[in-house]
This record gives C-alpha cells, structure tokens and sequence, in this order.
C-alpha cells in the first residue's frame, strides 16, 4: 500500500482481521497474531483522523488516518546522525556509575553503554549480555544523550531469557519492565516485532548510541547504518566457526557490510536490527544487537532473530492478550 502525501504525513487506511488461537494452530502462529496486532494499535494511537470525499457518485465522505512519518534521510560505524522522531522506539539503558572527585567526594551518574527497543508502553527488548546489577534507567524519547528534556524511567524488574548462554551467545534476548508506562507520542513509540514476513530482506538498519570507530568514544549522538543482510549464511557461519565460536543457529541473523565501512560497534548492544515499511511508516524489529568481532572489520556481526521469540515476548509483555481467548473472537 503506497501513502499519499500530506504535508510530510503518511496517509492510509488498514483492516486487520485476526483468527483466534484455535484457528491459528499453535502458540508460534498466536504470538504472531498478537504482535501484528500491536503493532497497528500503537501506530493508531499517534495518527490522527481526516476526513476526505470520495469520487464515488453519491461523494460520501470517507476517514482515513495519517501519521507524522519523518523523511529517510541517506546514511555506528560508518553511519549517520538521525533525526528526531525518526527512531521512536529507540531507548538507551544507563548503568550506575561512580564518579570520585579529586577533593574525596564521590557522585552517582549514569553511563549509556547499551541500547534497547521500546516494544510497549511498559517493555523494552535489548540484549541479556547488556544486563548486570548496575542497570538502573532507560532514557527514551531522545536523539542526544544531553538533551535536557530527556525522560528517564526506573527499571523495576530484569527478565533474561531462561536459555541464554554466555558461552555461545545463544538466546541473547532479555526484557525490561518499566517502573511505569511511558506517555506514546510522536517521539515516543513503541516499535512493531519482527515477523518471518518482515524476514524477508536483504538490508536493515541498525540505530545506537555506540562508538563511531573501533578507536573512538561512545557517542552522545543516535547514529544508524544500513547493513547487508545476506541470504547465504554458509559466509557468515564460516566466519565464527574460524574462530572456535558456537555454529551459527537458526536464532542468529547475520548482517553487515564486507567492506568494513559500516557496522555496529561497542555501545550499540541491545539495541535493534530494524526494516522500515514505507506504506505504513514503521519499523519492524527483525534483531537484537548481540555480537560482533573488530568494529567495521569485513565480517558480518550477529543478531538475535526476534521472530523467533514472539511467544515468550508476548506471554511476558501482553499476558492478558494471551490467555484471554475471548478476546481474539472479539477481533
């Protein structure tokens, strides 16, 4: 569905029909079900209504729903600043950190050194290697880390996926549950998850706050960079197996750019491998950012595949969604 424009607005109009579990077959198919759904639901809780004529002979007037959809603007390693509202979903998770004065004194700050996904207004998805004892906020709603009207919100509860290994880096995936709902807005918005449809790609997008160049500091400045994804996996599995890593799995996507010149890096952990779909002016989150090798090297990094954990985010996130069976008849 391609929009038409409006001011710089996507406009479009969308009927979802969805099947209850028993129709669906199986909680893979349901937790898919459920993702698509929220996925519209918080894209409709920004659009706004208008009302436009139809070409039809008795002109009826027709509603349709546009949403602000900011320009893609051309490309971290290698990558471009963003733009504000381009990456709503974006969140960046601080640590506790000690800051000792010469005089003695000692200060309590934060440092940003992983980045996470907005998935709810209560859920953010990021990488189960990001979490440790010290992780404290999420700051969303922000392209600079300095932004004096950034909104931080405590972290209430730390959930790493049962199967995580440290050791291969298998299931890198946790969720965080926020002390309280963040306020949807245009610069704050959860992002839709990563279906097999939304698989089916040969470039993605990774946003994060980490460092420019293998050399260089973390950045106080959102960055992205556009990836190959590629279809063959044999290249990519070579690569770790060298090395006396774990073999590639289905779970893992791999991406990257073999030239070297782009790439994420230290500081971008946790945050997300995303796919933008133009017609409805939304990211879908296909991976989590788990690990690489030398920033910008001309090897592929790896990517917790988040299609692959739809029922354990949804049974988490939207609990009651999930049990409630009568609440997909209704749909």
């Amino acid at each position: 569905m391609q929009p038409s424009s409006l001011l710089g607005w996507a406009v479009f109009a969308t009927i979802v029909r969805l099947t209850s579990p028993a129709e669906a077959g199986d909680d893979e198919v349901a937790a898919k079900r459920i993702a698509m759904m929220k996925c519209q639901h918080y894209l409709d809780m920004v659009s706004i209504p208008h009302d436009i004529m139809t070409l039809e002979m008795d002109s009826r007037v027709r509603k349709v729903y546009s949403v602000h959809c900011p320009l893609q603007n051309p490309y971290v390693v290698g990558g471009r600043r963003v733009e504000k509202y381009e990456f709503p979903h974006m969140v960046a998770l601080g640590f506790w950190a000690r800051l000792i004065w010469p005089s003695g004194g000692v200060t309590l700050n934060y440092t940003f050194q992983c980045g996470g996904t907005l998935i709810s207004e209560l859920f953010v998805m990021t990488a189960a290697h990001c979490i440790n004892k010290d992780l404290a906020i999420v700051r969303v709603g922000v392209v600079d880390l300095n932004d004096p009207d950034a909104e931080d919100i405590w972290i209430v509860e730390k959930i790493v996926h049962e199967d995580y290994s440290p050791e291969t880096r298998y299931d890198d995936i946790a969720l965080l549950r926020l002390e309280r709902n963040v306020t949807i807005s245009l610069h704050v918005r959860p992002a839709c998850l990563g279906t097999d449809r939304t698989e089916r790609i040969h470039r993605a997008t990774v946003t994060g706050w980490g460092k420019t160049s293998q050399d260089s500091h973390l950045s106080d400045s959102l960055g992205k960079v556009s990836l190959d994804v590629p279809s063959d996996r044999k290249k990519c599995a070579r690569m770790y197996r060298g090395i006396g890593q774990s073999p590639l799995i289905d779970r893992q996507i791999c991406a990257g750019s073999l030239d070297g010149n782009q790439d994420a890096c230290h500081g971008d952990s946790g945050g997300p491998l995303q796919v933008f779909e133009e017609g409805e002016c939304r990211y879908h989150v296909v991976g989590v950012v788990s690990y690489g090798k030398i920033c910008g090297s001309a090897e592929y990094g790896l990517y917790t595949r988040v299609s692959r954990y739809l029922g354990w985010i949804a049974k988490t996130v939207w609990p009651d969604d999930w049990s409630h069976q009568e609440y997909w008849e209704s749909c």
